[in-house]
């Protein structure tokens, strides 16, 4: 498996360049994660072509964003709480104090939101332009056999 962002422009695109957010923070496993998770059930064979290096231009301007916005969703309750020798505590800094767990998961959601949202306008963009992107089938696409209503999946 290959990554398809680097964890520098995860930075860059998720975390607005945020210095204090160090690319060091953003490991290769969690990339693989999320491309995994969001990625490759709605693009399948598309996915493939994408990790073998063709559509290039459809990475940079339509898929990265929604990946490097997943990629934040899946690091943040890492940030919030870590594991380690005292067993999972939260960090503490100066002139900080943690959020609260209903504020984090408002802002997992919303950042969940806005990567649906823009990996939706890639599929837009894939399906408006369909013999562009050969790989690409729409009954194999996840979105299109499942839909969430009330936080259940049907």
């Amino acid at each position: 498996m290959k990554t398809l962002i680097s964890s520098e422009e995860v930075v860059e695109l998720a975390m607005s360049g945020d210095a204090a957010f160090r690319s060091t923070s953003v490991n290769e496993a969690v990339i693989l994660a999320a491309q995994q998770k969001f990625l490759r059930p709605v693009l399948n064979d598309l996915y493939t072509a994408i990790e073998a290096g063709r559509h290039r231009d459809l990475l940079d301007r339509y898929l990265k964003k929604p990946l490097a916005n997943y990629v934040k969703y899946l690091l943040l309750p890492s940030v919030a709480a870590q594991v380690g020798a005292s067993g999972v505590v939260q960090p503490s800094g100066q002139n900080l104090i943690p959020a609260n767990d209903k504020a984090l998961s408002r802002l997992m959601k919303r950042i969940r939101s806005d990567a649906d949202t823009l990996l939706a306008v890639a599929v837009e963009h894939i399906e408006a332009h369909a013999a562009e992107y050969p790989e690409y089938d729409p009954h194999k696409n996840i979105l299109h056999r499942t839909s969430i209503a009330a936080n259940i999946l049907i």
